[in-house]
Parts: structure tokens; C-alpha cells; sequence
């Protein structure tokens, strides 16, 4: 009944990728220079930054796209 069962192909996109794309060049490179930099942005001081400046990206977002568990 079960033989053959594996989980789906399909991953949903990296969230920090698609707010990236939404950003200006300038901007989605500082962004992303912010999300890799980790000795200079703690995860929660990155998210307070950016909510500051009405970019709502969850701590949880930031720490899994740092840890490589998105599908960049």
C-alpha cells in the first residue's frame, strides 16, 4: 500500500529571495549584504532594522535563509 512513498518535489520559494526581487537594485543589495552578514546583524536586530522601515520579514525567515534550510 505505501510502496513508492517519498515526499513531494516541490519546495515553495525563498521568502527572502522574493522580497529581494521586489526591492530596487541598490536596495535588494543591501538587503541581502544585511541578511549574510551575521557578525555585523544579529538576527533580532536585522528584523527590528527592517520593521523599522516597514519591511516585515520574520526572524524566522532571516535565521532559515542563513542557515541554508530555504531554496536559494
Amino acid at each position: 500500500m505505501l510502496e513508492g512513498l517519498a515526499p513531494a518535489d516541490y519546495s515553495p520559494p525563498c521568502r527572502i529571495k522574493i522580497i529581494s526581487e521586489q526591492l530596487s537594485e541598490s536596495d535588494a543589495q543591501i538587503f541581502m549584504d544585511a541578511i549574510e552578514d551575521t557578525n555585523t546583524w544579529n538576527t533580532s536586530q536585522l528584523h527590528k532594522a527592517l520593521a523599522e522601515r516597514k519591511l516585515k520579514v520574520s526572524r524566522y525567515l532571516i535565521d532559515k535563509h542563513r542557515d541554508g534550510d530555504c531554496d536559494c
